[in-house]
Formats: structure tokens, C-alpha cells, sequence
């Protein structure tokens, strides 16, 4: 039910855009502020040429920056995956775990969502604020809220709402190269993963899989495998000192700037 006690239909919503009001508002303070938006959501970097968390610790690695402590604490960060690092915000931990409990998606519904995200581009806000208005729910623009409504409307639909086409970390526009690496055959990969807690233990004939990927700025950066990142390579894998990524893929170094 809307909010005037009319029932909206899926249709009657197709006119709205694909950022929310709160987007909007989000972009303006980080341009006002001089600040680089950092965000999961891809809709929200397109528009507003953000970055990732990841990339951010990225930069702040590369900077050099702060405390041996804090530098290691950056370090640290950086191999967790998106969600554990969002639980790492208690707040909004809740409030995730009350609308992963609340919130139901049936296989219509399911459809519906992913026709907004991935072919609409609607962001996470707006597909929040969408459903808010056609279920007549209060979470309003909330982004919690559309994250979940997405990974529910994913999970049915046999995809993963952190994966392209639903959303990117890294990938523009699925373009990426992988390639099989067996660390006894590489040196440098050799020496990085013997020296690696992650990969303590391995034996040097493991095959690993290397993701180049291209950014949206005309960027590039390339990630191997861990056990954590499975085979989601270029969403949760461990990125590569930029020698060892050229070395493998010079292709890439010749017509792309290496993302820092």
C-alpha cells in the first residue's frame, strides 16, 4: 500500500531513477567536501567516480601513511571480504541481521528486483525506497534494506547479489583475464605466497588462478587466488605487487595505467 492507502503496482514505479534522493545527497556532500566516495554499491561509483573499500585501502597502503600499527591494520583489512567487513559495523550489523529476518522475497518479487539492478541500475537506496513505497514498508531509502532485498532476490534466482551482473567490486563490464599458475613455476608468486600466513603450509606445485581486471577509469589491477576468495578471483582475491601483475599479463601494462 502506498502512503495514501493505494496499492501500487510494479509498473507504476518504473518511472523512478536509478539513485535514490539519499544518493544524491551523498554524492553532493562528498564533492562539496572534496572527498572520494567509497562504497560497494557500483551504481553509486559509476555515478559519482567512487571507489571501493578495497581500493581504498589500497591507496592508503600506497600512501605510506600513518603508524606501523595502523599501516598493519590497513594490511589486515584488506583480506577480509566485503562481509566481513561490513560486520565489523555493529550498527549496521543489527540492522542487517533484523531485515535479513523480516524482509521476504518470493520468486515474482525476485525477478522484479533484479530487472531493477541489473538492467534499470537502480542502486541499493533506490531499490529500498522502490519497495518501501509498493509494500507500503517503513525502511524508506535505506540501503541495508536493498542490499538484502537484492541478495534475497539473487539467492532465488540461483546468482550472488555481490557478483556481476548484480554488482561489481572490481570487473567493468565482466572484462577480465584469468590464468592458471602453478606457484613452483612463478618465483615471485613463490616467494610472495612461502612468505604469506594465507598460504603457509601449501605445497609449490598449487595451481592458483590470476585475475586480471580492467577498472572503470581506464585502470587495471590484478588479484590471485586465496583460499578465501575461492574462485570469486577478482571480487575477494589478494591483489598483486604491480611487477608481478605486469609480468604476467604485459599485454595489460602496455594500454592500461595500473591502478595503485
Amino acid at each position: 500500500m502506498g502512503k495514501h492507502g493505494l496499492k501500487l503496482t510494479f509498473a507504476a514505479h518504473a518511472r523512478e531513477k536509478m539513485l535514490d534522493p539519499d544518493d544524491e545527497q551523498i554524492i553532493k556532500d562528498a564533492k562539496d567536501g572534496g572527498a572520494i566516495l567509497v562504497t560497494w554499491d557500483r551504481v553509486m561509483r559509476l555515478a559519482a567516480g567512487g571507489i571501493t573499500p578495497y581500493e581504498a585501502l589500497d591507496q592508503a597502503a600506497a600512501a605510506g601513511t600513518g603508524t606501523t600499527e595502523a599501516q598493519a591494520e590497513v594490511s589486515r583489512l584488506h583480506k577480509l571480504t566485503p562481509a566481513e567487513l561490513t560486520v565489523m559495523a555493529g550498527a549496521a550489523n543489527k540492522t542487517y541481521e533484523s531485515f535479513n529476518r523480516d524482509i521476504h522475497v518470493v520468486e515474482k518479487a525476485a525477478r522484479q528486483i533484479r530487472q531493477l539492478r541489473v538492467e534499470k541500475d537502480y542502486s541499493w537506496r533506490a531499490v529500498a525506497r522502490f519497495y518501501s513505497g509498493l509494500w507500503g514498508a517503513p525502511w524508506g531509502g535505506n540501503q541495508i534494506a536493498g542490499m538484502v532485498l537484492c541478495k534475497k532476490a539473487a539467492k532465488l534466482l540461483g546468482e550472488d547479489f555481490m557478483q556481476p551482473p548484480w554488482n561489481s567490486l572490481n570487473v567493468k563490464d565482466g572484462k577480465m583475464e584469468t590464468k592458471q599458475v602453478k606457484l613452483r613455476d612463478n618465483p615471485f608468486l613463490l616467494e610472495l605466497t612461502g612468505s604469506s600466513m594465507t598460504y603457509q603450509g601449501e605445497s609449490p606445485d598449487k595451481v592458483i588462478t590470476i585475475a586480471a581486471v580492467e577498472g572503470e577509469y581506464g585502470d587495471w589491477a590484478a588479484y590471485m587466488e586465496t583460499p578465501e576468495s575461492g574462485k570469486c578471483v577478482a571480487e575477494y582475491g589478494s591483489k598483486l605487487p604491480q611487477t608481478a601483475a605486469e609480468e604476467l599479463f604485459p599485454d595489460w601494462a602496455k594500454c592500461l595505467r595500473w591502478r595503485p
